[in-house]
């Protein structure tokens, strides 16, 4: 009787331990969820505002069960820092400049093609097709995250401590681009590339560490950059600047799946907002910049535009397929060129 009792309370406690177990893998029903949301753009950027709005409606849909903790303006992470905070759970959500992962996810390469889109509307057909959904699936694979939405920062655009109104002018500047495609972009026309965070162009420019940055106008604007670089170059180099919203995987999977889904739903919706609040926030802008005392706003012929955009298209391709393959960089860019016309 003895055994048969010891024998009862082992596999009462033994069940219990089990079922403490399998809680640790998910967060309880009643459980207060709190997300760390890191951004790397100004409080009054458009992404920063998207940040807010995603956390209105999911502490709304989930009545407070979700607490989402924004933390725009690098005050956790520089978009640098996030290439490793995130997939470590350095931080649980983030927005991301994707052109800072293409060394971890060389498919993102893809997006960072200058001279591959021929407008806002191509480059959303890449990122919500086919192409989009392989990117997605190595980025999730080498990254350690759930890939929840696509976000648009604004076009991107040179801006310079000096004049550029011909292809010539970009020789022997030091310019700041975003990931290594930028890079090869920028050494194609002349320049030297260089590699900093965005909170450090400021600085930069106004010490003449740098002579020039590729960034979007919004972003120009917000971080006063039009102080110090006060030659922009009107002629667009990319459509989008895909940024994205992603979370730790290991995090995710902890999560209910209803709290999942309510997630998931308010970052599609973030995504289409973005698309339309960049244009109108790179229209607003731009009617600032063209309004301000003391700024030139320059614009380089047609030819020369073309010129521009094939030194991206060769310097672009040829790295994607160093990264990628010959074979498999083709694949993805005649998957680009059969989306072009819809």
């Amino acid at each position: 009787m003895r055994f048969r009792n010891t024998f009862v309370i082992l596999a009462v406690v033994a069940l219990i331990g089990f079922l403490v177990a399998g809680c640790g893998k998910q967060q309880a029903a009643g459980e207060k969820i709190v997300i760390r949301y890191a951004g790397t753009l100004p409080v009054n950027h458009h992404l920063t505002k998207s940040q807010e709005y995603f956390k209105k409606v999911v502490e709304e849909r989930t009545s407070g069960r979700v607490e989402v903790q924004l933390f725009p303006a690098q005050q956790l992470y520089s978009d640098k820092d996030l290439v490793e905070a995130v997939p470590k759970g350095g931080v649980e959500m983030a927005n991301l400049s994707l052109y800072m992962w293409t060394g971890l996810s060389p498919s993102l390469g893809l997006l960072a093609q200058i001279g591959a889109y021929s407008d806002a509307d191509h480059f959303h057909r890449v990122e919500d097709g086919a192409p989009g959904q392989e990117i997605i699936k190595d980025l999730e694979e080498k990254g350690n995250l759930k890939f929840l939405g696509w976000l648009d920062f604004d076009n991107g655009y040179f801006f310079s401590v000096k004049p550029i109104s011909k292809l010539d002018d970009f020789k022997g500047l030091r310019m700041r681009g975003m990931g290594d495609f930028e890079s090869v972009f920028i050494q194609g026309l002349g320049a030297a590339p260089v590699a900093m965070s965005s909170s450090e162009m400021y600085m930069a420019m106004q010490k003449k560490t740098i002579e020039g940055a590729v960034t979007g106008a919004t972003s120009y604007v917000e971080r006063n950059l039009i102080e110090v670089a006060r030659y922009p170059l009107e002629n667009a180099i990319a459509w989008g600047g895909a940024f994205g919203i992603v979370v730790n995987r290991d995090f995710w999977n902890k999560l209910p799946p209803d709290v999942q889904q309510v997630i998931a739903d308010a970052a599609r919706e973030v995504t289409l907002k973005s698309r339309e609040e960049a244009q109108k926030a790179n229209a607003g802008a731009w009617e600032k910049i063209k309004n301000t005392s003391g700024v030139t706003v320059t614009k380089l012929s047609a030819a020369d535009e073309e010129k521009m955009q094939q030194i991206g298209r060769e310097a672009g391709s040829k790295l994607l397929a160093d990264k990628l393959g010959q074979e498999r960089a083709k694949q993805l860019l005649d998957m680009v060129e059969a989306l072009r016309k819809q």
